[in-house]
């Protein structure tokens, strides 16, 4: 009848072992698998037992990785989520770990904050899984009005029936005076643009 009076077991999780074997270590190296190697003999009588090796396969899952979220991230009006910087150097990461979900040219939207989604990768993706769908606040602010340049209305012949109405004048912009009639001697007129979105425009 065998007895064994004495066990020892080496098992090995990731890169700590309780003690290492060339099969663990060969393992470790590939991450697919660590097989680890238990000895189990007789401390009593080495001469009567005889040492019995036994291996054993551990199948070990990816972990989900660390990663940090900022608080939010900024945008301005008009932007895009290309426009928009995802976190980048993290230590012992990629430089660009992280990845929109959506399209790059989907819109931020209107001024305030909303919502959006990536993906993040790690470098070591034998052992770590991606993680998708982390939500990132995005706060859009307000778009800095730009000047729209002053418009030329071109040459006019006159006419003692025209007005400045009768003149096209770019989109937005309006004339001080819809009823003057516009002469030879005269050849500015005042005339004015209006911005609508006040929301989005500082």
């Amino acid at each position: 009848m065998f007895v064994a009076s004495f066990m020892h077991i080496c098992i090995c999780c990731y890169a700590d072992c309780l003690c290492r074997s060339s099969a663990a270590q060969k393992a470790m190296e590939r991450n697919d698998f660590y097989q680890t190697v238990i000895q189990i003999y007789s401390n009593r009588d080495a001469n009567t037992y005889n040492t019995v090796t036994k291996s054993i396969t551990v199948i070990v899952s990816k972990a989900d990785p660390i990663y940090t979220v900022p608080e939010s991230l900024p945008a301005t009006y008009k932007d895009t989520l290309k426009d928009v910087s995802l976190p980048t150097l993290v230590s012992g990461e990629p430089a660009d770990p992280w990845k929109w979900d959506q399209d790059d040219s989907t819109s931020v939207g209107i001024v305030g904050k909303h919502e959006f989604t990536a993906t993040f990768t790690p470098t070591n993706t034998k052992n770590y899984n991606s993680v998708p769908n982390v939500t990132f606040d995005v706060v859009v602010s307000s778009k800095p009005a730009t000047d729209p340049d002053t418009p030329n209305t071109g040459e006019t012949t006159y006419s003692p029936t025209q007005t400045l109405a009768d003149l096209s004048l770019p989109d937005g912009w309006e004339w001080a005076g819809r009823t003057i009639t516009p002469n030879v001697l005269e050849n500015l007129y005042k005339a004015y643009y209006t911005v609508i979105d006040f929301v989005n425009h500082e």
